[in-house]
């Protein structure tokens, strides 16, 4: 049954029980494992059967809470590279601050390695990888025994690993985390390779072969599965960041693995160690990504030595037709064997046929019409794709739709779905697109359905704005347009009993932009574009959203609604006394018509009498028309309702100019 357990248990048995090797109980143990394993299990050969044993998932898992477990995952599934030091800062502070919890580390990293094994569209994306995450645990570590132990965690299925049996990404982590370290954190890489070259002799002085065997083992998969090429897998034991004393350890155990072994010397040249001095300094500037094509160093691309290439295949056909640079090239790329030459002399040759003049003559294709590299039903496809290159890449596809003069129309309707904080080259580009057109109506409606939050997204803001400052008066006129058809209509009957407003967007249809949505954006602009609001017909319109507006959303946008209180005041006022000079005028008009009638005869008396009562009422009337106008001034539906009250005012005063028509005859 221990046996059993054993075999179950896996490899990382024996790594647990290293850590408790000085409890007497647990080494004696130790003791009959190593020399006596047949007392434990006639089935029980040694420590090496254990090792060989790859550990169970359930295992890995086992030693954390679920909620560790769930923070990881969230961790390395959700959160972009970048981005994780406060979630990083967070698990420091909750699970690992106190001493105790160090060994922690161990565990978080085995789990890590051997339960995390992400999707390739995962690896592909932007989230943060495997291996930036134990870099974050193992530079964090305070302690020399925890980085020992971490180290161990890390490089644990390495030591006894089989391609049929351990799985390629639980090595992969490690060679990734050197590979990626070397070039600002090279001190991590070296004491990585330090550790694993320590660890294949002295983690059990009897099974060193078969642990170098292991380890041998997961570089060739590494190389097989392609996790990294051989040039860069050299780069990592052959660098110049290392020190001599950890090189010279690293081409002892991985000289097959290294790019520069050392050669014989050549005739006219230098000794073995003269030669690897040279490819020292090559392979620094490479770590460095200082190379570019204009000035990779040729001393780099020699011919094999012998002066034949080796596996040589011919050229193709009609290469005689190629110039003299290519053509050498070309035999180059087809005579060696060598990855790094081959990989030189197909960026010489890349970079031949990418010349100035070439260029050029694409751009000048483009221009007349005579290329086309994208056409309609595709843009918005490429456009949503294109959201996750790279700044220089999407910079380039933006300077082709401008070379191809893309419609506008076809461009905008990805533009509600881009985010301010992820899509900042797309916004600029059609930012700047926008800004060379006059508003209307499409484009605003594609503009205006944008979030108005958060409000460091200035993209609406900016544009309106802009359009504000050359077509004011067009803009308002389609916005005002747009506003009063998004607010839904209210009936003066529903007013009258007393309803508190449908509301915005209540009945407003499904299309968008919101009539909400359209305030939340003029409330962000009104500082910046007053003489939009003294526009008439966006006075108009915000009167009709006012009206539409519950009381909840009168308070939300009261300062938007003072604009139109302001506006409105002083054209009311003038209005209103326009009016009364009118009314006063008529009616002593009236008045005068009416003495002179009354002095023909008896009759007039009663005709003066009815004539001053009908005068009377009209001038209630025009007061009520006054009022009328007034109240119009503050709400569309309140107009209605007055002018409904006094309609009949008119038609009583019919009887005064008959009598008046009838006494001047």
């Amino acid at each position: 049954m221990q046996a059993l357990f054993y075999f179950i248990s896996g490899r990382d048995l024996v790594r647990l029980l290293q850590n408790v090797a000085r409890i007497p109980e647990f080494e004696a143990l130790w003791r009959q494992m190593i020399h006596q394993p047949q007392t434990l299990s006639p089935k029980f050969t040694g420590i090496l059967q254990i090792l060989q044993t790859r550990t169970s998932r359930r295992f890995l898992q086992s030693r954390l809470t679920p909620e560790m477990e769930r923070k990881l995952v969230f961790l390395t599934s959700n959160v972009k590279f970048g981005l994780q030091k406060r979630y990083q800062d967070w698990f420091t502070k909750q699970y690992l601050s106190t001493t105790e919890s160090q060994a922690l580390r161990y565990d978080v990293i085995r789990f890590i390695v051997g339960v995390i094994h992400p999707t390739n569209e995962l690896l592909c994306s932007d989230i943060i990888p495997r291996w930036a995450v134990i870099g974050w645990l193992l530079t964090s570590c305070t302690s020399p025994v925890v980085l020992a132990n971490c180290k161990l965690a890390l490089f644990y299925d390495w030591l006894c690993y089989d391609p049929e049996k351990d799985n390629i990404m639980n090595i992969e982590p490690a060679i990734l985390l050197m590979s990626n370290s070397i070039p600002k954190h090279a001190s991590i890489t070296a004491g990585l390779l330090d550790f694993l070259c320590r660890i294949i002799l002295n983690f059990h002085p009897t099974l060193t072969e078969h642990i170098k065997a292991g380890v041998v083992s997961s570089l060739h998969q590494i190389l097989e599965k392609r996790v990294l090429p051989l040039p860069t897998l050299g780069s990592v034991f052959d660098s110049a960041k290392l020190d001599a004393e950890l090189r010279a350890m690293v081409q002892d155990i991985f000289g097959v693995f290294c790019r520069s072994p050392p050669s014989p010397p050549g005739p006219g040249g230098g000794g073995g160690g003269g030669g690897g001095g040279k490819e020292a300094v090559f392979s620094d500037d490479e770590e460095d990504n200082t190379p570019t094509l204009n000035n990779t160093n040729s001393k780099r691309v020699k011919p094999s030595p012998g002066g034949a290439p080796i596996n040589s295949a011919p050229l193709p056909p009609c290469s005689d037709l190629l110039s003299v640079d290519m053509k050498s090239h070309m035999s180059t790329l087809y005579g060696e064997n060598d990855s790094e030459v081959k990989c030189l002399a197909m960026e010489r040759i890349v970079e031949l046929i990418l010349q100035e003049d070439y260029e050029q003559e694409i751009l000048s294709a483009v221009g007349n019409r005579r290329l086309v590299m994208m056409k309609g039903p595709g843009i918005q496809t490429l456009l949503q794709v294109s959201l996750t290159w790279e700044t220089f890449e999407q910079m380039c596809l933006w300077q082709l739709f401008s070379a191809h003069d893309i419609a506008l129309a076809q461009i905008l309707p990805i533009l509600p779905r881009l985010k301010f904080s992820f899509h900042a080259e797309a916004l600029s580009a059609i930012l700047l697109l926008l800004k060379q057109e006059k508003p209307d109506e499409d484009s605003l409606k594609q503009v205006l359905c944008r979030e108005v939050k958060p409000l460091s997204d200035m993209f609406v803001v900016s544009i309106l704005q802009h359009w504000c400052q050359t077509d004011a008066d067009l803009l308002a006129e389609i916005l005002s347009d747009l506003l009063s058809t998004r607010c839904p209509a209210t009936s003066p009957n529903k007013r009258k009993r007393g309803g508190q407003g449908q509301g915005l967007g209540a009945k407003a249809g499904v299309t968008p932009p919101s009539a909400e949505r359209i305030l939340g954006h003029l409330e962000r602009v009104r500082y910046g574009c007053k003489v939009l609001f003294l526009n008439t017909r966006m006075q108009r319109a915000l009167h009709i959203a006012q009206a539409c507006c519950t009381d909840t959303q009168r308070t939300l946008y009261s300062n938007l609604f003072a604009l139109l209180d302001e506006g409105e005041t002083s054209s009311t006022t003038n209005n209103c006394s326009n009016q009364n000079s009118n009314s006063k005028s008529n009616s002593n008009k009236r008045g005068r018509r009416v003495n002179r009638s009354s002095g023909g005869g008896t009759g007039g008396s009663s005709n003066a009498r009815n004539s001053g009562g009908s005068t009377g009422r009209q001038s209630r009337a025009t007061s009520a028309s006054v009022v009328d106008i007034s109240s119009e001034s503050r709400s569309d539906s309140s107009s209605e309702e007055e002018l409904v009250k006094v309609k009949p005012a008119p038609k009583k005063r019919k009887k005064a100019p008959a009598v008046l028509h009838s006494d001047s005859d």
